[in-house]
Order: structure tokens, then C-alpha cells, then sequence
């Protein structure tokens, strides 16, 4: 699913409206607006599962082009309000996602099975011309050797990280009528087909970023060579999903236990001193500090609980705060992660007396509110391993807190029952509400006005097998394994407060009887 961008322009003629784009397993791309919750349009392209999706945001001509990727390498520019098909290109590799250039909306690159293709003539009006540039990756696995180095390392250490440092470094992009010379070059050779993403590089031009479930790759299309490897830790747990962030160079990492990680770009500083003597253009020596580009992981949120039913599918973030992150769990769960500025944090070093007098006047003390990464990030020294926060341990000024949950209605749904109708009594304090039972034992109580889950309650061990209200703010439910040889069960009867939420069992340690067929509650006390 894909948002398309808000139109700010707007008035009685053109009406403002929410739009999403989805694309099914069989083909269908339909076009909802989601305030009405209606479908304004239908079209498909084949019967295949739609590859990638994409909204025409670096463009003013049209608000309503979608692009969309069918297999098994089709692309194609639809009009998503009509459900017109502007054009059609087919290409000669079988395409899995695509990716456009955030500065340059004509250069589009594609992730096939075994290569990338890129094209630079996307064009909105016309068919692109060219089949695109196909290049293959050439870089060592993620097993390499870390290249940081103390000062009491040896030369000859120094030397082998040098070179292991030039022979990373050298890896490039590899092009299509590119020969391989040794059976070693195609030991190197990076399969494409374990790539999980590729996207563009948001914040830094000429930059692609692919993922792999061990390690992260950043590729300078420039000079076609791969300037970083980001490997996971040695605890970690693999990638999933990798975001890239417009306000500030920071990487936010979603990891298959359910954990967020966010990754921001260490900055070092430039040597400015003047080599001396046997130093500089002729030393083979490396050089002080590190040229490649390197991600400090900064904070990283608590995983989850992950198993066969529940596991984290993707992840979103806000467009506009670039902070707020929410989490997809397949069993129809929306967790909320917040990206918040630990108080006991890096520090800003305090200038002189005389800065004050040139700052603008303020009417207040308070600090200005934290509402957007750049807030946050921008703020801060620069982080490099000879910081002074570093060696004091407190690097780390960012966390993630979990701000809300989203649960969707439980599947399969066993039983339903609604609450006591509306009197003259109840009439001020009444809320339409519906009690679903499940086959996992768990009763959710929604409010069918707003179509909110307001409770859910792990009532039972097994099936609901009914629920009776007794008031408006509570109900029985009641629950009995399968019936054996003898139809004799063991009756599970339950009484739930709403109010305060407590559970307290009825009946209790009753032995074997016939299942509750029926259960009622007398309106008279």
C-alpha cells in the first residue's frame, strides 16, 4: 500500500481527499479514499501479485499518476483516478522492486534477480526509450575484518588493514560486458538474489542503499564504487527493512525480532594539517582516521515477542516528523515507536560570554519543543570515537519509546453479543458496545459508534464459546474444551469488569459436566 501526496490546493470544485493505493496477489490495484471508505477506482494489469508501487511525487503536472511494477517486468504509468493506462515499458530482466532518484526524478533504478538495471529518461509523457543500464556488484562478503586500528598496532598490521581497507573500497559497480578474470573475482561476487531492498539514499545525492539480512551496502553511483558496509552486530538479529531519513543522514533499521535501530552517519573531520615529511600522496600508510562512510548505531528499541502467527511484516514512518515510527505485525497488530532525546545526553558545548549578545532575544527560558528529527540531531556535537561523551559512555542521547498500540479485530471470530439497549435510564452514560469472542480465549470489546477496540481481555485458555452481558460494564463469557467419548467437559465461566478490568472466575472447581449450552442473566437484582 502506497499514501499519495496531500494536495494542499483545494476548494468547493476539488474537494480535498485521502487517498491510498493497494495492490493484491491477483493483480489489482485499487485506488480507496480512505475518509469514505469507498474504492474510487479499479484497474489490473494481468493476474500476477503486484511487485512495487509508487506515487509521481517529484511532479506538479499530475497529482494522480501511479506507478506500478508487474511481473515479471512490466512497468507501468497509470492515471489512479480513472484507471487509465498512460504507457507501458517492458524490459529484458525480470524486475522484483525500483526505487526512484529523490533529486533527479528521470533516474530510476531497479532490483532484478541478479543485477540492478538503471535508467535515466523516466519521463511522464512519453515511454522511456532505453532498456537501461545493467551492472552486477562486485564487494566481499560481511565477513570482512573490522578495519578500526589501535596506535599500538603493529606495521605490518597497518599495512594488511590498509590493503584490506583499498581492496573493499575498490569494489564497483561492474558492468554488464565486464569479464571475470579467476574464479576468485566470482568467490566475490555478491548474489543479488539474498538483496531484501533497495532504495535511494534520501539526504545524500548519488547514493543507493541495498540490503542485504546481514549487512547494509552504500554505493556511490559517481564513481560506481561501494563507500560503506554497515554489518550487523554479532548478537543481532537480521535486517528487514531499512529506512532512509530526508532531514538528517540516519539509517532506521527494522530487525526480524520486531526491534527499530537507528543508525546516524558518523561525521569525521577533515585533515587540514600539512603532511610531513613521508606522509601524504607517497605513504602507504592508512590514514588517521577512517574514509568510508560509517554509521554509529545510536539507540535501538526492546524486541518483541515473535513467533509463528506473530512477526513484524514492515514498518512505516512519518513523513513529517520523521520520528514516529509504526510497526506491522502480521497478526493485524499497529505497534507506535517514538524517537525521543534522552535528557542526560550529549550536551552542547557552552560558548562565550560574548555569543549571548548575539543571539536573539528570547521571552523565555523553555527550550524550544523537540517535534522533528532535525530538532533532535541537529542540535548536538559531532559524535566521533574521540568525543569526549564518548569515553564517558553517554554517546547514546537517543531512545525509542513505545507510544501506542493498534490491534485489529481477532481472527476467527467465535461469538458475538451486544450490550444492554439504550433507556431514559442509561441515556447519559450509554456507549454502543459489542463483545467478540475468539478462538484463542481473547474477548474484545468495541465501540461500533467510532469502530474502535476500547478493551481486549485474555479471558480464557480456550474457545469462547459464549458471552452474556450482565450491565454495561460488565459480562460473563464462557468456555469448555471438546467433548470426549463421554460428552462430559470442564466448564470454564468467567465474570468481567470493565470498569476496573478484573476477571474473577464462577463456578469454580466444578468437575465434569455437560458443555453450557445457554447462559442468560436476569434482569432483576
Amino acid at each position: 500500500v502506497k499514501w499519495a501526496k496531500e494536495n494542499y490546493h483545494h476548494d468547493l470544485g476539488n474537494p480535498y481527499s485521502l487517498r491510498l493505493a493497494s495492490g493484491d496477489s491477483n493483480g489489482v490495484i485499487i485506488v480507496w479514499d480512505v475518509s469514505a471508505g469507498v474504492a474510487k477506482a479499479e484497474f489490473s494489469e494481468g493476474t500476477k501479485p503486484i511487485q512495487d508501487l509508487e506515487w509521481l511525487t517529484y511532479q506538479d503536472a499530475s497529482h494522480d499518476l501511479l506507478v506500478a511494477l508487474h511481473p515479471p517486468y512490466s512497468l507501468v504509468l497509470w492515471n489512479a483516478d480513472t484507471g487509465t493506462k498512460l504507457w507501458k515499458k517492458s524490459y529484458t530482466e525480470p524486475l522484483l522492486s525500483f526505487s526512484f532518484d529523490p533529486f533527479n526524478s528521470k533516474n530510476v533504478a531497479f532490483l532484478g534477480s541478479d543485477c540492478i538495471v538503471f535508467i535515466d529518461d523516466f519521463s511522464v509523457t512519453k515511454t522511456p526509450s532505453s532498456n537501461g543500464k545493467k551492472f552486477f556488484i562486485s564487494s566481499p562478503s560481511s565477513s570482512a575484518t573490522n578495519l578500526k586500528t589501535d596506535g599500538s598496532t603493529s606495521s605490518i598490521e597497518k599495512k594488511a588493514a590498509s590493503k584490506n581497507l583499498a581492496e573493499r573500497m575498490s569494489k564497483i559497480l561492474v558492468g554488464e560486458g565486464t569479464s571475470k578474470k579467476s574464479t576468485k573475482e566470482d568467490s566475490d561476487q555478491v548474489m543479488l538474489n539474498d538483496c531484501i531492498q533497495l532504495l535511494y539514499h534520501q539526504s545524500c545525492r548519488h547514493h543507493l542503499v541495498l540490503v542485504y539480512t546481514r549487512e547494509i551496502l552504500i554505493l556511490d553511483l559517481e564513481i560506481n564504487q561501494t563507500v560503506g558496509i554497515i554489518p550487523i552486530e554479532r548478537a543481532g538479529s537480521p535486517f528487514v527493512q531499512v529506512v532512509s531519513f530526508r532531514q538528517r543522514d540516519v539509517l532506521l533499521c527494522l530487525h526480524e525480532n520486531g526491534s527499530v535501530s537507528a543508525r546516524i552517519r558518523r561525521k569525521t573531520n577533515a585533515i587540514t594539517t600539512p603532511a610531513s615529511e613521508g606522509h601524504g600522496a607517497f605513504d602507504d600508510s592508512p590514514p588517521p582516521i577512517s574514509m568510508d562512510v560509517t554509521y554509529d548505531l545510536r539507540c535501538q528499541s526492546d524486541g518483541m515477542r515473535v513467533t509463528r502467527h506473530s512477526r513484524v511484516s514492515s514498518m512505516a514512518c512519518c513523513p513529517v516528523s520523521e520520528k514516529s515510527v509504526g510497526l506491522v505485525v502480521t497478526d493485524s497488530r499497529i505497534v507506535f515507536w517514538d524517537m525521543m532525546l534522552l535528557s542526560g545526553g550529549i550536551d552542547s558545548e557552552p560558548g562565550p560570554a560574548s555569543d549571548k549578545k548575539l543571539k536573539f532575544p528570547v521571552v523565555s527560558d523553555v527550550p524550544p519543543p523537540k517535534i522533528s528529527l532535525s530538532d533532535m540531531i541537529g542540535q548536538l556535537p559531532v559524535v566521533n570515537p574521540d568525543h569526549p561523551s564518548v569515553l564517558k559512555g553517554r554517546a547514546a542521547a537517543l531512545k525509542f519509546v513505545i507510544t501506542g498500540l493498534l490491534n485489529g479485530v481477532v481472527s476467527p471470530v467465535t461469538c458475538l453479543r451486544m450490550c444492554p439497549p439504550l433507556t431514559t435510564k442509561n441515556w447519559s452514560v450509554y456507549e454502543p458496545l459489542i463483545a467478540v469472542g475468539s478462538s484463542t480465549g481473547v474477548v474484545q470489546i468495541i465501540n461500533i459508534s467510532s469502530g474502535l477496540i476500547v478493551k481486549e481481555y485474555s479471558v480464557h485458555t480456550g474457545t469462547v464459546r459464549g458471552i452474556e452481558w450482565c450491565s454495561l460494564k460488565s459480562f460473563l463469557s464462557y468456555s469448555y474444551p471438546s467433548a470426549g467419548t463421554s460428552g462430559l467437559v470442564k466448564n470454564d465461566l468467567m465474570y468481567v469488569d470493565l470498569s476496573t478490568g478484573k476477571v474473577k472466575p464462577v463456578r469454580a472447581n466444578r468437575d465434569q459436566e455437560s458443555p453450557i449450552e445457554i447462559l442468560r442473566v436476569s434482569c432483576l437484582k
